[in-house]
């Protein structure tokens, strides 16, 4: 009989010593890897004191060979099953006490009455015992998360990584709270296997609502809004009290679980409901797509002064190029229109170029292919608007019951809904037969968004202004906005588009005068704020776009994107949602160790070959950031949170291509010494004369040899920074103490 309990008391032992051993492994290669970058922002004593905590909790030990830490059997048995010598050994009384204590006996050595105080002290401590085991066996208030128990020796390793969670501070690197992150859901993951074979299902379900409940946390940690909230989800799992908010209402405690707006929202009035819907959806749609909402949602008859009137048809166009840009303008613009160039393709010379224009030509965009995606996208339009009508009208067809008054106006709303996108339907259609029409509505309606976005401030002047312009429009920096307004104005000038006076039309389909248009009192309206939104993005994307179809691309992930990614500006905006794993490449990729910017070389090419309209289709592609997004449950990985990156990326690679172009403008301009005017000596002896400089002067001078000419073949062109010169008539010398024109975009 005594031999079962003995066979039972060992099986036990060796399971537990299995269990052990396992996180024992785990906590041996947390001190060895990963407890240097994770812990970073503790003290040197605390660290230390992390890790001797983990070494004696697990029976760790280094090895004579390459000295790592693994862990010790024996040292784990020991653990387990300790001997009786070990047992016997009674613990030191705390350092209070004990100093009572020796008071007391030198007291009674010096020969003073002590008896009372000993009562007095033995009455506290009696008091301190009694209260300290009514806060042991009554837990704090869980506030119906779960609350680990950091007695079991298994928890040891994952309640240290969530302490050491909680002492990051609201300003610290995300890359390192990311990681601990990461690390402290798969200790998640690995206690629960754990549990998984010993066949504990109610520990499993505990450890799996614990994971949920951090995972709450994880997804507001770098929210300013939600910090202390998300804090209090990792106090009360170990054991602390939540902190109250600065006004100590209590209220607010924890941050919002997913799924409880909705709850949240079915109490509240209709206005609200749309409200807290759009918040949830934020992240899940760019800037640009949640303006052309607000737009389509909009009623023209609320509309204040400065909106923007946009048909159907309008509103659908700068849908598509929110996407995929704008064509890039170049001297055969006549190609992106018809896409000729891919047509009159089987020619023997373009056939010998073919090699080295498909780099270039892998990024291009035509006017008549855009068309037909505006078609197909006009075609959904309609069936969704003959759905919702069909499905209202449905029942009464049915039972052949009378419409009530209520039904009716909703009716009339669809029929009227049904009866624009009809419309934008018939319009694809004409612009499908004809792009060279549809191009020039897409440069007159980006004309009409650039109009009503207000100044744009070019002038990066000292550090404080240059670091605010630069983390400006969404990240994008103003001076994209300056380079697509002059792309807008070549389009507007070879297509006709201009008026008499040379300025880019800007009219859109509804007169604000006389109305007359059909949609003229229910048009989508754009305020000021969206139209900037939206030309933002569309700049975005044109601009990136020139800029893989003019360089080649192993020039850009080998030069000039490093380049990018060391520069003081970028480093002025922090991409929030940066995963840790970002810029390294998979570990079969044999280019592993050259590679420094893969992830966003092939960030970059798949939002210029899908488009943000097309994100969903390149996250399920084998892109290998996209692999990486697929299998880690901590990154946020949304159009929002890529269109942050894409924005910085596109903003520094505009000023590097820019300043090769200004250096190879003035390397084409500096004329030889011989054919310019002699500088006399006079004139510049003085330093205090106030002109300019001697080494600048030819720059400001006409060669002798040369005379102005109205030819347009000769006329010098001017870098894309610079404002743009008439050429009807020759430029201008200008004066030496002339001040530098600005560009003025409204």
């Amino acid at each position: 009989k005594s031999e079962k309990p003995d066979e039972e008391a060992e099986k036990k032992f060796n399971s537990d010593l299995e269990m052990l051993t396992r996180v024992a492994s785990r906590a041996s290669d947390f001190v060895q890897t990963h407890s240097g970058n994770a812990f970073e922002g503790l003290k040197d004593g605390k660290l230390n004191e992390v890790r001797q905590c983990l070494i004696d909790t697990y029976g760790l030990a280094k090895t004579e060979d390459d000295d790592k830490w693994v862990p010790n059997k024996e040292k784990l048995e020991s653990i387990l099953r300790p001997s009786k010598s070990s047992a016997e050994v009674e613990d030191l009384p705390a350092r209070r006490p004990l100093l009572k204590r020796i008071r007391s006996v030198v007291k009674s050595i010096n020969g003073k009455q002590v008896e009372e105080q000993e009562e007095t002290d033995q009455a506290a401590a009696v008091q301190d015992s009694s209260r300290a085991g009514d806060e042991t066996s009554k837990p704090q208030d869980d506030h119906g998360f779960v609350v680990l128990d950091q007695a079991d020796r298994h928890n040891i390793l994952l309640v240290l990584m969530m302490k050491n969670q909680l002492t990051f501070k609201q300003s610290a690197k995300v890359g390192p709270k990311k990681q601990l992150a990461t690390l402290i859901l798969n200790e998640f993951d690995a206690r629960i296997e754990d549990l998984r074979i010993i066949g504990d299902d109610s520990a499993i379900s505990t450890m799996s609502k614990a994971k949920a409940e951090f995972k709450v946390y994880v997804t507001n940690m770098n929210k300013t809004k939600n910090a202390r909230m998300a804090k209090n989800v990792l106090r009360v799992q170990l054991g602390v009290d939540p902190v109250a908010d600065k006004k100590g209402l209590g209220t607010n405690l924890f941050p919002p679980a997913a799924g409880e707006e909705e709850k949240k929202s079915s109490s509240v009035s209709t206005a609200a409901k749309g409200a807290l819907t759009k918040l949830k959806q934020k992240k899940a749609f760019t800037s640009a797509d949640a303006a052309l909402n607000r737009a389509l949602s909009s009623i023209a008859s609320n509309d204040k002064d400065g909106c923007l009137r946009l048909t159907s048809t309008e509103l659908l166009m700068l849908t598509v190029l929110s996407s995929q840009g704008l064509p890039v303008f170049c001297e055969k613009w006549d190609s992106l229109i018809h896409n000729s160039k891919l047509e009159a393709s089987t020619s023997d010379e373009d056939a010998k170029n073919k090699g080295q224009d498909d780099d270039d030509e892998e990024f291009v965009i035509y006017f008549n292919a855009m068309a037909g995606v505006l078609n197909c996208a006009a075609q959904v339009w309609l069936k969704i608007a003959s759905r919702k009508l069909d499905r209202l009208l449905e029942p009464f067809a049915q039972s052949g019951n009378p419409i009530p008054e209520k039904e009716q106006g909703q009716i009339a709303t669809l029929k009227k809904d049904k009866d624009f996108k009809i419309g934008t339907l018939d319009d694809t259609a004409k612009f499908l037969k004809d792009p060279l029409t549809f191009a020039k509505s897409c440069i007159t309606l980006m004309e009409a968004v650039r109009t009503n976005i207000g100044p744009v401030d070019t002038q990066y002047a000292g550090d404080k202004r240059i670091k605010m312009l630069t983390q400006s429009e969404n990240g994008l920096g103003t001076k994209v906005l300056s380079w697509m307004a002059k792309d807008i104005h070549k389009w507007a000038k070879v297509l006709g588009n201009v008026d008499e006076a040379g300025n880019a039309l800007s009219a859109t389909s509804i007169n604000q005068e006389s109305m007359d248009h059909p949609q003229s009192f229910d048009a989508a309206i754009l305020t000021k704020r969206d139209c900037r939104t939206i030309f933002i993005q569309i700049a975005q994307q044109t601009r990136l776009r020139s800029i893989f179809t003019s360089t080649e691309s192993r020039r850009i992930s080998g030069e000039i994107l490093p380049q990018v990614l060391k520069s003081n500006t970028f480093a002025m905006t922090e991409w929030e949602d940066q995963p840790s794993w970002w810029n390294e490449p998979l570990r079969e990729d044999p280019t592993a160790q050259s590679c420094t910017c893969k992830s966003d070389m092939e960030l970059l090419g798949a939002i210029l070959d899908y488009g943000y309209g097309g994100y969903d289709s390149m996250a399920k592609q084998d892109y290998g950031f996209a692999q990486k997004a697929r299998t880690d449950e901590s990154v946020s990985f949304t159009r929002a949170a890529v269109q942050a990156r894409v924005n910085h990326l596109t903003r520094e690679l505009h000023e590097v291509i820019e300043r090769e172009h200004i250096r190879s403008l003035m390397g084409k301009k500096r004329p030889s010494p011989s054919k310019t005017n002699p500088v006399k000596k006079q004139k510049h002896k003085s330093n205090t004369s106030g002109g300019i400089q001697a080494g600048l002067q030819a720059f400001f001078t006409r060669p002798a040899s040369t005379k102005p000419s109205n030819d347009k073949k000769k006329s010098n062109s001017t870098p894309p920074t610079s404002p743009e010169c008439d050429e009807e008539s020759p430029p201008k010398r200008r004066k030496q103490q002339e001040e530098v024109e600005c560009v003025d975009l409204t």
